[in-house]
């Protein structure tokens, strides 16, 4: 079957696909994460992005950790950058935002979110949790785009 080609894979930033499942034996090595088992499970939080996959990888990391499920939370700050227009095409043109961005973090073409805006709005949110979860152990399960 082999993997698809560059074109073949398409941007959505906003909203969870129930399709786009890409749970693999990768993200399942959470388990091997043991030593975690250590620290009070009450202390414990985990965030994850409104995508599918995000939930699904947070779901095995509270599973290892026998979290309650109330530890588990959905954060819509941490979704992708939203590409504008071009959401839902090919990701063979993140370049031309990335290019944009070089001259413009501030940008908005193609109706893009801008890098600056994404950098913002993900401070902000880990200074949320900096300052409600302080002594506690957080896990964000996120994109690349966001990290």
């Amino acid at each position: 079957m082999g993997f698809p080609k560059q074109e073949d894979y398409r941007v959505y930033s906003h909203f969870c696909l129930e399709s786009e499942s890409l749970v693999s034996e990768s993200s399942r090595r959470v388990k091997q994460l043991e030593l975690l088992k250590a620290f009070p499970l009450s202390k414990i939080k985990i965030f994850h992005s409104p995508f599918l996959r995000t939930k699904e990888t947070a779901s095995i990391l509270a599973e290892m950790l026998a979290l309650d499920k109330s530890q588990v939370e959905q954060e819509f700050d941490l979704r992708e950058r939203y590409f504008g227009e071009l959401d839902g095409g090919p990701t063979s043109r993140y370049q031309e935002v990335w290019d944009e961005d070089l001259k413009d973090p501030d940008h908005h073409v193609f109706g893009v979110e801008s890098a600056n805006a994404v950098q913002h709005r993900a401070s902000a949110f880990i200074k949320h949790l900096e300052s409600k979860y302080s002594g506690q152990l957080i896990f964000i399960v996120a994109h690349g785009g966001l990290n």
